[in-house]
């Protein structure tokens, strides 16, 4: 077989069996110069130059090729900016081979090469570039192939791509004009500075031509997030448009239900042995800006060349899950391997889903962390309010019978006074009815300042993880243990208010960290009697912070508390992580409900954002 394959390689013309072109680019912050190197074989292979008929091209027939190919390559190689946008270039030079003067034999193509020039201007420095190549026809059946080498002015080294083919436009890393590419020459030191720099500029993502899966394991839900360039999702179905180079906002929806169709019966997900369906929270088109990936940026037209897909798919776990297990199904030939991320909690671990090793599932298993808590009430544990039990019909009957001895010892003499007075006694002493009062002997204990600290601070704290519950019904009842019915609805609008993020289409941030404690008090200015204004402060009208409001209208043992405190919470899609920080000033009433303690009522005082920053999950 062997032999039979050689000796028919002799007998057919010699000829590449695929289109090599070389791209090396240099890019500055105002342009770039690209160079691309191919064989003369391709010049005939899309222009079908003329020949004689014993295969020779005349030198005149050569350079009109030359000539009409710049015309092809500036059509079927395209350069783009951030937003898939093309780029406009110029062929500026050519540097043709050596024609010889008989002219060139069709089998000897493969012996010449040539090199077109091109420029391309910007107007701004740019921060990502795509190449995309169709050098091919419908008659190829092995795609072209296409080199890239990328130097950045300022810049040691240089970036290297092999095998761009058609139907997959390849984004380099970004360009960082500040800090460009070290030399080969830097210190191992200067590297790593150098690369966490870039990770965290870059959000995590390394590959703009990959597809990324990270998976979070909570309390309350399994979350799958997929990152996957639109280029990978139309080579797999197809997604309808007008424009093949771009998806416009009112064909979105419509690739948002082939997207959702696609993973929704693919990629199963167990939980605890019970296999769950995914809700979609969030199908997003974004650009290769940055901005749009980390700030869920408004929709917008996208390049099929560049654009990417953030998917959101959740499964509730009804509490603490012990064993989770995750499948991918859906594999093609641009996504045969996908690496994913797991955050378990505070772990995290690595997995590489494979169509070459059988489908193999990620497993997890819960390594001993307990079940999330339950929130319960706080009972007081003041001694009861010191009372006395009075008969007010007896102490009347009393009072009676002593007008009566009064009148009696008057009119009739002492001895039918004491007659009276013994009977009304008698009558008084043997009636039942009590009531209880306050007594006004003893004062009743109340709450130390300590005391009271605690016990606010164990509710509002109780109020915060109210909010670490899945659905919004399971909140409602955690909150309902801390905080009085008729104040549940606004304590959730105000609470999950301050944990939105907007940046993230309104989803809420997870709180870390509650920390209590003292600030400079918020200013406010008065008018004085004689009609003058001057700033005072807050505690001039009550007390400071974490201290005991005085109220004397509230039934004991209930109190107003001043409480300053800062609250700290993230969220995370994709590998990064947008922490927020919070401070806040308020005064809150704590009352006593079927002999637990609850929140009655608030006011904020003061409210600041102190940090608000978004930065790339290690691995």
């Amino acid at each position: 077989m062997t032999t039979f394959l050689a000796t028919l390689a002799c007998l057919l013309p010699v000829a590449h069996p695929i289109s090599v072109t070389r791209a090396d680019v240099y890019v500055t912050r105002t342009g770039a110069t690209m160079r691309l190197k191919m064989f003369a074989e391709d010049i005939d292979r899309f222009l079908d130059l003329e020949r004689d008929e014993f295969g020779i091209i005349t030198p005149e027939e050569m350079r009109r090729g030359i000539d009409e190919y710049k015309e092809f390559l500036i059509e079927r190689v395209i350069m783009r900016d951030a937003n898939g946008e093309p780029i406009s270039g110029e062929v500026v030079n050519i540097k043709p081979f050596e024609i010889p003067e008989d002219g060139v034999d069709v089998a000897e193509l493969m012996n010449y090469s040539l090199t077109y020039q091109f420029e391309f201007k910007f107007d701004d420095p740019p921060k990502f570039l795509t190449f995309e190549q169709n050098i091919t026809d419908i008659n190829q059946i092995t795609p072209s192939e296409m080199t890239l080498t990328l130097k950045q002015a300022g810049g040691e080294g240089a970036y290297e791509a092999n095998k761009i083919i058609p139907g997959t436009p390849h984004t380099p890393p970004p360009l960082d004009w500040t800090h460009p590419p070290l030399s080969p020459d830097a210190s191992a030191t200067e590297w790593d500075e150098w690369t966490e720099r870039q990770h965290q500029q870059n959000l995590g993502i390394s590959s703009y031509s990959s597809t990324y899966s990270f998976i979070y394991i909570t309390d309350y839900e399994v979350r799958h997030e997929i990152l996957v360039p639109l280029a990978t999702l139309a080579s797999i179905f197809h997604i309808d448009r007008k424009d093949q180079s771009w998806l416009e906002l009112d064909e979105q929806d419509a690739a948002r239900a082939a997207i959702q169709k696609y993973f929704g019966e693919g990629n199963p997900v167990h939980i605890d042995g019970v296999e769950v369906q995914p809700v979609f929270d969030r199908i997003a088109f974004h650009s290769l800006d940055l901005r749009d990936f980390a700030m869920n940026a408004p929709d917008k037209r996208i390049s099929m060349a560049n654009g990417r897909v953030g998917i959101i798919m959740s499964y509730s776990t009804k509490g603490t899950p012990n064993h989770v297990k995750v499948k991918w199904t859906k594999y093609s030939p641009n996504m045969q391997k996908i690496h994913s991320v797991i955050i378990a909690f505070e772990e995290f671990d690595k997995f590489r889903f494979s169509r070459f090793a059988n489908g193999r599932p990620y497993e997890w298993t819960n390594p001993g962390r307990e079940p999330r808590p339950e929130i319960s009430t706080i009972a007081a544990s003041l001694p009861p309010k010191p009372e006395l039990t009075v008969r007010p019909m007896a102490y009347g009957g009393l009072g009676i019978g002593l007008l009566c001895f009064l009148a009696g010892l008057k009119k009739f003499g002492w001895k039918a006074a004491v007659l009276l007075l013994a009977g009304a006694g008698t009558a008084a002493a043997t009636w039942s009815q009590t009531k209880t009062i306050d007594s006004p002997f003893e004062e009743p204990k109340s709450l130390s300042e300590d005391e009271a600290q605690t016990v606010f601070e164990t509710l509002h704290r109780n109020v915060y993880r109210a909010f670490d519950y899945g659905t919004e019904d399971e909140v409602y009842d955690a909150l309902a243990a801390s905080v009085s019915g008729n104040l549940l609805k606004d304590v959730y609008l105000n609470i999950r208010k301050s944990l939105e993020v907007r940046e993230q289409g309104g989803a809420m941030a997870r709180i870390s960290e509650v920390r209590y404690g003292s600030v400079a008090p918020k200013e406010v200015t008065v008018e004085s009697e004689d009609g003058e204004s001057r700033t005072r402060t807050v505690s001039e009208f009550i007390p400071a912070p974490g201290t005991i409001v005085p109220d004397e209208e509230l039934p004991w043992p209930a109190f107003r508390y001043r409480s300053n405190w800062t609250v700290s919470g993230s969220i995370e899609h994709w590998g990064h992580i947008h922490e927020r920080a919070n401070q806040f000033d308020g005064i809150f009433t704590v009352q006593l409900e079927d002999g637990a303690w609850k929140i009655t009522d608030f006011e904020i005082v003061d409210e600041k954002r102190i940090k608000a920053e978004t930065r790339a999950r290690k691995f």
